[in-house]
């Protein structure tokens, strides 16, 4: 039974983040997150198109996901067959508070429809046709690593089409995990330390100071796993050539046969963003009439210029929260490496 301290710092934590995920901002960001994130996934697979010809190709058939480009036809097809079902899932998000994927896929279990968790429930529910569709997408290029890997004689097509059968569980899973990754909800090391402090606060051995130190610190940070990711995939784009590169020369020297999947796919992964964020920040440097730059101490701004963090197209202001997208955010890192030299 919890005191009446803790179920009023309870309801303090639910309203911190009701109004946080009612915020006009925040629905801006989540449809420009939503829709750049089709946008990155076309400019990745055109970067695996390259890197499936150059890597070496033991490399390449242990990134399961990030290996083989699954090809524009292929990719259109998925995107478009599973579109109509990803409005289904959000049907159903609002209905029940979790999409078809979730109810077979999630270790989590029911979700709270109550009030106060209503935004967040809106929230899940408009990227839930993105979520399907880069599940699907994801179950195709899976599918594709384990049909070129298997022997002719070994291939059982109806074991891969069964969604009971061990085959299609496993593949289905690994492109549960990809979909998401693709909105920001797959756990990181500083979500993974965040709950594992609360909990340690909220246990026996923290009392009740502990606890109240873990109710604190859930007010502050009522959503933590999302803009975590986001920053995470922002410095993919920034410094992913580097990261890629040094996991890359690890990965030659032991021998690539020692890569499990997940490995294989980060280099790939960091390969690809870094790539693609490798040009987003040169256009960022040569191009200042489009991004404003991140803000420093030393800025000094003049009338007409961009806002910090903000673009300009074709001479109108596009507020940041519109286009809130980690790919994006290596253009403004180049703008602000032109503003600083």
């Amino acid at each position: 039974n919890k005191t009446w301290f803790e179920r009023a710092v309870d309801k303090a934590v639910a309203f911190k983040r009701f109004s946080v995920l009612t915020a006009l901002s925040a629905l801006g960001k989540l449809f420009g997150a939503s829709n750049s994130r089709l946008f990155a996934t076309v400019l990745e697979e055109l970067a695996s198109g390259v890197y499936h010809r150059i890597l070496p190709e033991e490399l390449i058939k242990r990134a399961e996901l990030e290996g083989r480009p699954l090809g524009p036809g292929r990719m259109a097809k998925a995107w478009k067959d599973s579109f109509m079902q990803g409005i289904k899932d959000a049907a159903q998000v609002l209905k029940t508070g979790e999409s078809e994927l979730d109810v077979r896929f999630s270790s989590k279990g029911g979700h709270d429809t109550g009030w106060m968790e209503y935004p967040g429930i809106i929230h899940a529910a408009i990227k839930s046709p993105v979520k399907r569709m880069m599940f699907e997408f994801a179950f195709q290029k899976l599918a594709k690593a384990y049909i070129e890997s298997t022997p002719k004689d070994k291939f059982n097509p109806a074991e891969l089409a069964d969604p009971t059968s061990l085959l299609n569980i496993r593949l289905s899973m690994e492109a549960y995990k990809f979909a998401n990754r693709s909105i920001f909800l797959q756990d990181n090391v500083v979500t993974k330390t965040f709950n594992m402090v609360i909990k340690m606060l909220e246990s026996k051995a923290g009392g009740d100071f502990g606890k109240y130190i873990a109710k604190s610190m859930r007010i502050l940070m009522p959503i933590v796993k999302v803009p975590t990711n986001i920053i995470g995939e922002s410095f993919q784009y920034v410094g992913g050539l580097p990261i890629g590169l040094l996991k890359f020369g690890k990965a030659w020297k032991n021998g690539f046969d020692k890569l499990e999947p997940e490995q294989a796919d980060a280099i790939l992964r960091n390969f690809k963003k870094g790539s693609i964020g490798a040009g987003l920040m040169l256009l960022g440097y040569f191009a200042p009439g489009f991004a404003g730059g991140y803000y420093s101490p030393e800025d000094r701004r003049k009338i007409g210029d961009i806002k910090a963090g903000g673009f300009r197209l074709f001479g109108v202001d596009i507020p940041p929260w519109l286009i809130h997208s980690p790919m994006f955010e290596a253009i403004q890192f180049g703008a602000t490496m032109r503003r600083l030299v």
